[in-house]
């Protein structure tokens, strides 16, 4: 080809691909005359060479991704010598990936692929990958159209969650394609006997990587796949990042390794310059609320990205629709913190039993109709059926408490029984607001009554939780023995009046004796009948021996040890014997509480926390512990209110406590 160096050049070399473009109409060329036409107008009309620079380095002429997918000479889809199977529906989603810059589409540079199990993402990320490194080879040294120096290596990395997983689900199957592709065999001479990567004439190679910045390095990333990017790993306090005051940060390997690797390629192969090979896709199926994928789509759509697409699909959107018409569809209502998901009865008016909108679920209900094939799914396991189907994020992947309305039912239970915060803040951050303060307006009357605390301890990462637990009456319950006959038994009613949660800051720690000051100060100047006080394992040896020297019952409740405590609180839940107050943060920690097979334990998610739900589970079993009567009371409210009198005539209000007159301690 010409040298278009000069302006003289260029010209006469204009002219030439004119009568090029015109001869190869003429012979019926119309895709070679589409792409010399398209050159010709960038030139005339927006002064960029890029394509005419392009056409003087090609070998041979670039195909659109419909030949790709259905010609012999490439996947032959639909074809008995089809090398991969893609169902219609994905097509669309490939043809979207793979767009035809040389006929003047839009470049796409990062796809994001979300959604459902089962919708097809890794095949759309194999048939993106091998398309767009192969484009490569239809031009002499493509490192040039990007002014790289052709010893520069056109990297495609593929990652997953481990090099094993990458392997299997994507470089093999990857691998398998390319090396049978008829246009292979002719055209792209490749090193044969490098099993462990893909290496082409040209420089550019395809090769499956650790998901790590040490892999990254020095790469001249043209594109690739980064496969089931939500169940890469989270590492609190960790020293791959650098925290506040020099401390271990937390450490996202999702983030880390999109935005890394998306920043190579920008760098290295950007597509302002006219030319554009390679697509950065990044896919999981849905797992938590919150999760990377999701973040990084709502952060596309805030910020309006060129270049970047993204999509969710649900398994009967994508799936091949023969299978789904022998059964009739269903409503599914998507769950929420306040109800679970479930299958609505009926699905159309006048149904027997069909339930209604404002009547049988809320007004605003999310309700999805979903093929009948999936119905025993929803009935087994419907959260895991939701996220998995329909692709919707849940906020746990095996929820501990599955029936969340009963949380809702426990607070609502509470206000109804008058129960109010009597701090002025529940949950405090350290730095800005100090210890949490009472409202002594808002105490409940029942000092007198013995209550549970339990601590759940942080210093400068998680919060503290702290919860004061209270039994308010006692409920006939219908249970049955080891030998299968019922029988009635009388338990406790809770109340969890005090829901708290300090949250510690790097540069100031929580003092764990503040908190032991702090719940001895309920006790000897605000009165409360604190009974026991409990906490979780993390340094807690002192303030236990500290509050049994001063006559307090003070004990060691592991919550990752047993499971029992929460088990517990569950079953009060689940038999309407809790009243609770209202903490959004616990709210959300109590939907979010997963029971970890692994692990034998209940957790939280990745993002999670469960700091004030330990403590809450941690005073309930403590006070369910305890060998009482119905008699609650040791002593007269008319003798324990004199005590508490004469009490708070000795010691000194605590600082930041509201009055009742409505006005605030300076001291």
């Amino acid at each position: 080809m010409a040298n278009i160096g000069s302006n003289d050049k260029l010209i006469e070399w204009v002219r030439k691909s004119e009568r090029m473009c015109a001869v190869a109409e003429a012979y019926g060329e119309k895709r070679s005359a589409q792409i010399i036409n398209h050159a010709l107008v960038q030139y005339a009309d927006h002064d960029h060479k890029g394509f005419l620079h392009a056409l003087s380095r090609m070998k041979r002429t670039p195909w659109t991704i419909d030949e790709f997918l259905h010609s012999k000479e490439f996947l032959a889809s639909d074809t008995e010598n089809s090398l991969m199977d893609i169902w219609p529906a994905l097509k669309d989603d490939i043809r979207l990936l793979n767009p035809d810059v040389m006929a003047g589409e839009k470049p796409v540079g990062q796809a994001l692929l979300g959604g459902a199990t089962g919708t097809g993402k890794s095949v759309t990320a194999i048939v993106t990958t091998l398309n767009q490194a192969l484009l490569m080879s239809c031009f002499k040294e493509p490192q040039r159209l990007f002014k790289l120096s052709i010893t520069t290596q056109a990297m495609f990395l593929l990652m997953s969650v481990s090099l094993t997983v990458t392997k299997r689900a994507i470089y093999t199957p990857l691998r398998q394609i390319f090396t049978n592709m008829p246009y292979v065999r002719k055209w792209v001479p490749y090193d044969k006997y490098k099993e462990s990567e893909i290496s082409m004439d040209g420089n550019v190679v395809i090769a499956p990587v650790l998901a790590s910045l040490q892999a990254m390095v020095g790469q001249a990333v043209a594109g690739g796949a980064i496969d089931e990017i939500n169940f890469f790993s989270i590492v609190e306090n960790s020293k791959m990042t650098m925290g506040p005051n020099g401390q271990g940060g937390r450490w996202d390997q999702a983030e880390e390794v999109e935005t890394t690797l998306a920043r190579r390629k920008k760098g290295r192969f950007p597509t302002t310059l006219g030319m554009s090979f390679g697509v950065l896709v990044v896919s999981s199926s849905t797992r938590y609320e919150g999760d990377y994928l999701d973040r990084r789509i709502d952060q596309v759509r805030e910020f309006e990205e060129e270049g970047v697409v993204w999509l969710r699909h649900k398994q009967y959107e994508v799936q091949p629709q023969e299978k789904y018409r022998q059964h009739e569809p269903i409503r599914v209502l998507v769950g929420t913190d306040t109800y679970p998901t479930r299958i609505l009865k009926g699905l159309r008016e006048g149904d027997e039993g069909y339930e209604r909108a404002g009547i049988d679920y809320p007004e605003n209900g999310q309700v999805e109709i979903v093929p009948g094939l999936y119905k025993p799914d929803f009935q087994k396991d419907p959260e895991n059926a939701l996220r998995d189907i329909i692709g919707i994020a849940t906020k746990a992947i095996k929820p501990f408490i599955s029936q969340r309305h009963k949380i809702i039912d426990a607070i609502l239970a509470g206000q109804e029984a008058g129960m109010r915060p009597f701090v002025l803040k529940q949950n405090v951050d350290l730095a800005e607001d100090g210890m949490p303060q009472i409202d002594e307006d808002a105490l409940p009357d029942d000092l007198d009554v013995p209550r549970a605390v339990h601590v759940d301890l942080s210093k400068t990462k998680d919060r503290c939780g702290i919860a004061m637990v209270k039994i308010v009456d006692w409920k006939d319950t219908l249970t049955t023995d080891s030998r299968g006959n019922e029988i009635v038994t009388t338990l406790p009613v809770y109340a969890v009046e005090m829901a708290v949660s300090i949250k510690p800051h790097v540069m100031k720690p929580l003092d764990i004796a503040d908190v032991r000051t702090w719940i001895t100060q309920l006790a000897r100047f605000w009165g409360f009948n604190i009974d026991s006080v409990t906490y979780d394992g993390f340094q807690s040896a002192e303030s236990i021996n500290l509050l049994r020297k001063q006559g307090v019952r003070a004990e060691l409740i592991s919550m990752d040890t047993t499971p029992e405590p929460y088990e517990y609180l569950r079953r009060t839940l689940y038999e309407d014997r809790m009243l609770m107050i209202d903490n959004d943060i616990l709210r959300t920690e109590l939907v979010s509480l997963e029971w970890t097979k692994e692990m034998q334990k209940i957790d939280h998610p990745p993002k999670g926390s469960k700091d004030i739900s330990d403590a809450v589970a941690g005073a309930v079993y403590a006070l369910s512990q305890k060998r009482r009567t119905r008699s609650q009371v040791q002593v007269s409210q008319g003798e324990h209110r004199e005590r508490v009198r004469v009490r708070r005539s000795l010691e000194e209000r605590p600082e930041g406590s509201k009055r009742p007159s409505g006005k605030v301690s300076r001291r």
